[in-house]
């Protein structure tokens, strides 16, 4: 494996933020200290005509689960919407 490209070897934290399959984090997670792991979260998306004037996150415990919503806008009178839970709550 190759070490990190020296443009990071001064930096500090690195991300990778190419998503859950990174392929920077895949190259050096020995040398970063990164490691995965798959959850049985499912999620539904919902377009809704609502205005949300910022990004929220909230959580709800129902029942022992603790289900998840973001919400975001996308245009003036539009937002985004999603549920998202574990697989024994769903």
């Amino acid at each position: 494996m190759s070490p990190i490209p020296a443009t990071l070897d001064d930096a500090d934290p690195v991300v990778g933020a190419d998503g859950a399959n990174s392929t920077l984090c895949r190259a050096h997670d020995d040398t970063l200290g990164t490691h995965g792991s798959q959850l049985s979260n499912a999620f539904a998306w919902y377009g809704a005509e609502r205005l949300h004037h910022r990004p929220t996150l909230s959580f709800r415990s129902e029942g022992g689960a603790v289900p998840s919503a973001h919400y975001y806008p996308y245009a003036d009178n539009m937002c985004t919407n999603v549920t998202e839970c574990d697989h024994a709550a769903w």
